[in-house]
C-alpha cells in the first residue's frame, strides 16, 4: 500500500522564499515532514508524510497540517523502498523516528546500497522533539494532547482518506501508557506532527526547552 501526492518545489520570486505545492488540489504548503516507524511483532511498518499550509489560518491562529502520503510494509527493505518513492513524490527530505532504535543503522545501508548509487537524496533521519527512550510513555500522551489541541476546538488536522486515522480512533486511554512505537502507523504519524508543532524549525513556542513532564503538567 502507498499513497502519495505529488508536490512540486516553487519559489515566491518577491521573496524568493522556497515553498511546495500539491499538484492536485494546489494548496501551498510551507513544510513537509515524514513519520517513519518501523515493524513492531506482528505489526508492519509504517511511513506517513504531513504537509503544513503555507499561510497561517486568521480565525485559527494556526497552520493547518494535511496527510499528503503513507505507506507500510511488514518487510524492513520494503518499507525503506516505499519510503524513498514516498519521499520521491512528495519532496520529503525530513523523516522523524527514534534514532536509538537498531533498525536505523540499516537505513545508512540502504542508502549506500540504493540512494547514492541511483544519484538521489538519501531518506535521511532524525529524532523527534522531545522523545527520550525512558520517558516514552509520557511523550505518547503529550504528542496524542497535540493531536487534541487540533482536532477537538479547533479543526486544522485533515487526515483525508489515510489508514493512520482509523488507527488513531482504535487507541484506548490504557495504550497512551505504552510506548509508541508498538503503534507503527499512529507513531509514524505523530513523530512528524511533532516535528511540525515542536521542532526546531517549526518550533511555535519560541524556543521552549521545558521537559515534557513540565509541558504536560502545565498544557
Amino acid at each position: 500500500m502507498m499513497r502519495a501526492t505529488p508536490i512540486q518545489r516553487l519559489v515566491d520570486y518577491r521573496t524568493q522564499e522556497h515553498y511546495y505545492k500539491d499538484r492536485l488540489t494546489e494548496r501551498t504548503f510551507q513544510r513537509i515532514v515524514g513519520g517513519l516507524a518501523f515493524p513492531f511483532n506482528s505489526s508492519s511498518g509504517h511511513a506517513v508524510v504531513l504537509g503544513e499550509i503555507l499561510r497561517k489560518d486568521p480565525e485559527m491562529h494556526q497552520h493547518h497540517v494535511f496527510v499528503l502520503g503513507e505507506t507500510k510494509s511488514d518487510d524492513f527493505q520494503e518499507l525503506l523502498s516505499r519510503v524513498a518513492m514516498l519521499q520521491d513524490r512528495t519532496l520529503c527530505k525530513e523523516w522523524m523516528t527514534p534514532m536509538d532504535n537498531n533498525n536505523v543503522l540499516l537505513v545508512d545501508d540502504y542508502n549506500e546500497e540504493h540512494r547514492y548509487r541511483m544519484r538521489k537524496a538519501p531518506v535521511e533521519l532524525n529524532s523527534p522533539p522531545m522523545y527520550d527512550r525512558s520517558e516514552k510513555s509520557e511523550v505518547f500522551r503529550f504528542y496524542d494532547r497535540l493531536v487534541a489541541k487540533r482536532t477537538t476546538k479547533r479543526k486544522t488536522l485533515h487526515f483525508g482518506d489515510c489508514e493512520v486515522a482509523g488507527h488513531y480512533q482504535t487507541l484506548q486511554p490504557a495504550d497512551l501508557k505504552r510506548h509508541p512505537e508498538e503503534f507503527p502507523p499512529v507513531a509514524a504519524f505523530l513523530y512528524a506532527l511533532a516535528e511540525l508543532d515542536l521542532g526546531t524549525m517549526g518550533n511555535r513556542y519560541q524556543g521552549q526547552t521545558a521537559k515534557v513532564a513540565d509541558t504536560i503538567g502545565g498544557w
